[in-house]
């Protein structure tokens, strides 16, 4: 042994005794992999408790719906056929409280609707159809056939769609309010 093993084998000793070894460093290792383990199972349990069930962004149709119906009835106040306009505005009124309700739901969920999402519901022939049948003296049954068609659309979806806990109180309000203006809506199968 030489004069200065005593330096060497004590820098060993310390380097032995780390707080990273033994069975702190096991702990250590055990409490990080029940964490992960807890994280995965977590996410693995929201991930099946959310899947099977719609979305906020499920309820788009409806709002676009709802947002078409009300474009079709602004036109009312160009009815010659005085007989129609009070219908037409309660259900103006009530369709733009749903409406509102809708938008609501949607924000707070936060679901933004695009342009996109409008498209497949647009009647892009609304305005030049109204516009040729106010020129033909047939303006009342043009709209009326909008109104009809869009409120038979609006139906279909409100009936197609299987709510959330959050979208069934907007969806009684919406099919009520259909109910109301125009009878039980059928579904496609009728």
């Amino acid at each position: 042994m030489s004069d200065y093993d005593f330096i060497l084998q004590d820098q060993q000793k310390r380097r032995g005794n780390s707080l990273l070894q033994g069975s702190f460093q096991r702990r250590l290792i055990g409490f990080v992999f029940i964490a992960i383990v807890l994280v995965v199972v977590i996410v693995l349990f929201s991930i099946l408790l959310n899947s099977g069930k719609p979305s906020a962004s499920a309820y788009l149709p409806v709002a676009i719906r709802q947002e078409e119906l009300l474009r079709v009835l602004e036109n009312r106040d160009d009815l010659s056929d005085q007989t129609l306009k009070p219908g037409y505005t309660t259900l103006f009124l009530a369709v733009t409280s749903d409406l509102q309700a809708s938008n609501d739901y949607l924000a707070k969920n936060g679901v933004v609707i695009s342009p996109e999402d409008r498209t497949p519901y647009y009647y892009f022939d609304l305005e030049s159809d109204l516009e040729a049948a106010k020129s033909a003296n047939r303006f009342d049954a043009e709209l009326e056939a909008y109104v009809d068609k869009a409120l038979a659309d609006y139906s279909q979806t409100l009936l197609g769609l299987e709510p959330t806990t959050g979208q069934a109180p907007l969806l009684d309000q919406a099919k009520q309010n259909v109910i109301f203006y125009n009878g039980v809506p059928e579904t496609e199968s009728e």
